[in-house]
């Protein structure tokens, strides 16, 4: 290789390397952004967010056979869910 195309080949090595360098401060940059500047906003929407009720309407009117005997009738039921890891704390035994 000559000279000059030696040194436009670095050229381009460096402009690549500027520029791979300029996109890992921006990501850098971002991700402090978001875990560190806006760290607590974010725990507090998934502590908001991690408890739902849901409601489902269940009255369906009695279900009935073709003399009019009850089949079914409508009571209330409930159903409650708990997942044990969320209540575990870190460094303890399980």
């Amino acid at each position: 290789m000559s000279g000059r195309a030696s040194n436009r080949f670095a050229a381009r090595i460096g402009l690549l390397t500027a520029v791979m360098l300029g996109g890992l401060l921006f990501l850098a940059g971002a991700l402090w952004r978001i875990q560190i500047r806006r760290g607590d906003e974010f725990d507090r929407s998934a502590r908001r967010q991690s408890l739902r009720v849901v409601r489902v309407p269940a009255d369906r009117g009695r279900l009935l056979d073709r003399r009019l005997t009850p089949l079914a009738r409508n009571a209330p039921a409930y159903s409650l869910c708990v997942f044990v890891e969320m209540f575990r704390r870190p460094g303890r035994w399980p």
